[in-house]
């Protein structure tokens, strides 16, 4: 697995900061709030060692990883059962774990937590399938995800269709970078991805600083901006991003057809590592309620 738990250098994500919106294709915002949380262990410490290593932000330069277009594999049909605009869950109790650099699992998710300066925390509840909350304060970069884990052995073809239901709400600040969406990892070529749905202040977010504009493309009804980086290391990694135009605060995501759009830039991708639904913030006071954030393979 890739993630940030095992960086040992800072990913400083640049985005620009989003309201939230809500393109005209999704239905009323879900209004349940989560209450309370069950305190679990506070778990201190500075960022895990090992693994990959990360330079902060966007690097521009370097080419992007070339190579046909993806054939073959799984197809990509949208795989949403009801629209998460739609549905209103009520979160109570849960587990908050609350930690610098710490992960683990509930059910079928797995969690992580992550910062680079004080502990943030992330509320699991076990029943609302893969529903989660996350707090922080002032904790410089800082992230809080589920989703799944996968063992780089294998393509998003042959994996399967990959998708994600998600619907939230969020109040205060988060520094002066942000994002809301699906985040993740593949192995061969090394690829950190983003797919960004939302942030804290402004609609759309901005482009990542430096990088190279690949896009746009369409998918779920929606226009996303499509940008990549050499990030570091020797082999590179690199960063894709999928950019909406017009941020949203719930929908259902075809992440399979965001890969297939990327392939179809000429964008070599490899195989999958992770994918989470997360928040990631750069500083700030605030909070977020998932009451739907589910990542599902078919």
């Amino acid at each position: 697995m890739r993630s940030k738990l095992l960086q040992t250098l800072v990913l400083g994500v640049a985005f620009g900061i989003v309201s939230c919106g809500g393109t005209t294709d999704n239905a009323s915002q879900s209004s349940a709030v989560a209450s309370g949380g069950t305190t679990g262990v506070n778990q201190t410490g500075g960022a895990a060692t090992g693994g990959k290593s990360a330079t902060g932000g966007m690097a521009a330069g370097g080419a992007a990883p070339t190579g046909g277009a993806a054939t073959g594999g799984a197809t990509t049909a949208n795989t949403t059962t009801s629209d998460p605009c739609s549905v209103t869950n009520t979160l109570s109790g849960g587990t908050k774990l609350c930690s610098q650099s710490d992960s683990g699992s509930y059910g079928s998710n797995q969690w992580q937590v992550w910062s680079n300066q004080t502990a943030g925390c992330l509320t699991a509840y076990d029943n609302a399938g893969g529903a989660f909350s996350a707090n922080w304060d002032n904790s410089g970069d800082f992230l809080a995800g589920v989703g799944l884990e996968f063992d780089d052995t294998r393509t998003y073809q042959q994996l399967g269709v990959l998708s994600a239901d998600f619907a939230e709400t969020h109040t205060g600040t988060a520094g002066a970078l942000s994002y809301i969406g699906v985040y993740g990892w593949m192995a061969s070529p090394s690829i950190e991805f983003y797919i960004v749905e939302d942030a804290f202040d402004n609609s759309p977010p901005a482009k990542p600083a430096g990088g190279s504009k690949l896009g746009p493309i369409q998918v779920d009804g929606g226009a996303y901006d499509v940008y990549y980086s050499e990030a570091y290391g020797n082999p590179p990694s690199y960063q894709v991003y999928s950019i909406r135009q017009t941020s949203r605060h719930c929908g259902h995501i075809s992440i399979s057809d965001h890969f297939s759009k990327w392939a179809s830039l000429f964008l070599s991708l490899g195989n999958i590592a992770e994918v989470r639904i997360v928040v990631e913030t750069s500083g700030g006071t605030g909070s977020i309620v998932f009451t739907t954030a589910s990542v599902v393979v078919n």
